[in-house]
């Protein structure tokens, strides 16, 4: 592909994911605002909003959230267009260590409200008795103690990202906003906001799905409950898929890479 060709096309696609994410998620935040108007909350066990005259939902939390951070990521969309199209950085260190901010809350603090949400369905879904762990306090204290862990990897790339001159294929330099971290937490964050994430995720769907169908086929009452196992499987599927489909290319050349310095290294 010619080099103009594929700026281009990295141009388009940015754009056009930074518009889906934005309309996405301000739909999201202003369904959620719509149904607290109207007092109304939404139910994980059976995904559907519902009439509560007390709003103690953690679901919303975590769906607020998320839809905070993702709206927090497509900030730096627009610095990052305008790099690959000028393939040069004009911003300067201070919005390049914003940039990185804003990008790592996508990479490190998504997968942990995404992981806490599941453990919440599978709560609602599987220990019904335990509601004090789906009130609203509780999941504010989980967003909190997300928060901390993703600080635990934004503070070393932003310390270490800075603008410094890179050379093209044909020796031609250019600025640009890079960061370099060590091998060692390239690992870290590889395992603790992927591969814990995910194998946690799956894992607690498996449950999910193994209670429903229990509960469905051999008991009376499940027969006969609100719960509707065609929605939850189908949504819980959803956000699995999600999950896959947006972060695991990212993760996969993460992996790649480190792999790939690890036999450097050793040779």
């Amino acid at each position: 592909m010619n080099a103009s060709w594929g700026v281009y096309f990295l141009t388009i696609l940015y754009l056009v994911l930074g518009c889906i994410c934005l309309c996405g998620n301000v739909w999201v935040l202003m369904t959620v605002i719509y149904h607290l108007k109207q007092h109304r909350t939404f139910s994980a066990a059976n995904y559907r909003w519902v009439s509560a005259p007390v709003m103690q939902s953690s679901a919303i939390i975590y769906l607020i959230a998320l839809s905070v951070v993702d709206l927090v990521s497509i900030v730096c969309a627009p610095m990052l267009v305008h790099d690959i199209i000028l393939n040069q950085w004009p911003y300067g260190v201070i919005m390049c260590k914003v940039f990185f901010v804003c990008e790592n809350a996508n990479k490190s603090l998504s997968p942990l409200i995404l992981t806490a949400l599941s453990v919440d369905r599978y709560i609602a879904v599987c220990h019904s008795g335990m509601q004090w762990l789906r009130e609203t306090k509780f999941a504010i204290t989980v967003i909190f103690i997300c928060i901390s862990i993703s600080l635990l990897f934004t503070i070393p790339v932003v310390s270490e990202s800075g603008v410094n001159p890179l050379n093209d294929r044909k020796d031609v330099e250019h600025s640009k906003c890079v960061v370099v971290m060590s091998m060692t937490f390239d690992v870290l964050h590889t395992a603790a906001c992927y591969v814990l994430p995910l194998i946690f995720i799956l894992s607690v769907y498996i449950a999910i799905f193994n209670r429903l169908y229990w509960h469905t086929r051999y008991s009376k009452v499940g027969q006969k409950t609100a719960i509707n196992l065609t929605r939850v499987v189908r949504s819980s599927v959803l956000v699995v898929a999600f999950y896959f489909i947006c972060w695991t290319p990212y993760w996969t050349h993460r992996i790649y890479y480190i792999m790939t310095r690890r036999m450097f290294a050793l040779f």
